[in-house]
């Protein structure tokens, strides 16, 4: 078990302390991690463990940080939510033109090429800014168990996360997250995270909120 590994064990022990200079160290043996596979005295912060999103300190906000596999996944998943979403918006738009002037809605069919962009991008900024604006999550954010915070783990204003929808339609932008910090480029230009939101901080993106809450060193 390497130094990194030791501390996400550390920083949900109740037994932590840090020195002057924000370094983890055991308040028992007053010396920093030293155990390899497991630690005898490793004790689950119970009060960590309700502290709210907002406000968490620097040092859990990069323990959380959401890796690259959930943002795949909200990526994926949000392409299909956003699919339906915007097919709904359309057909609710096609149908209530049809009672209003028929050469409008015919127009939004026939030559529907003409506002794709139109619509893929108004639809996307609705769709992201709506959901991350009032809830810090999409739908897909719900199903993965993560949010949008700012860099200091607070809830983001909605210029922060309207210029975050924005900068999604910057061409390749989706790629960005895959990055080695897994942060994608609307991240970095809006001052926005995307972390995992379990009490817990996680090792791995397999592990579940309830085994995490249960888990020990082994």
């Amino acid at each position: 078990m390497n130094t990194e590994e030791q501390l996400k064990f550390c920083g949900i022990c109740k037994h932590q302390k840090q020195n002057e200079n924000q370094n983890l160290f055991c308040g028992l043996t007053n010396s920093p991690a030293s155990f390899e596979n497991s630690c005898p005295d490793f004790s689950e912060n119970t009060e960590h463990a309700n502290v709210p999103d907002e406000g968490i300190s620097e040092f859990e906000l990069e323990l959380r940080l959401a890796g690259k596999g959930k943002r795949l996944a909200n990526y994926l998943l949000d392409i299909l939510f956003y699919m339906i979403f915007s097919f709904s918006l359309r057909l609710g738009l096609v149908i209530f033109m049809l009672f209003i002037d028929k050469n409008i809605a015919n127009t939004l069919i026939y030559h529907a090429k003409i506002w794709d962009y139109l619509w893929g991008f108004l639809h996307g900024m609705f769709y992201y800014t709506l959901f991350e604006a009032t809830t810090g999550r999409t739908l897909a954010k719900f199903i993965t168990r993560t949010k949008v915070v700012t860099e200091k783990g607070e809830k983001p204003g909605f210029m922060a996360i309207f210029k975050r929808s924005l900068c999604r339609f910057i061409p390749f932008e989706t790629f960005t997250f895959l990055m080695s910090e897994d942060l994608g480029l609307h991240d970095r230009l809006s001052n926005t995270l995307v972390i995992n939101t379990m009490s817990v901080p996680v090792l791995t993106n397999e592990i579940s909120a309830s085994d995490q809450i249960n888990t020990k060193p082994v």
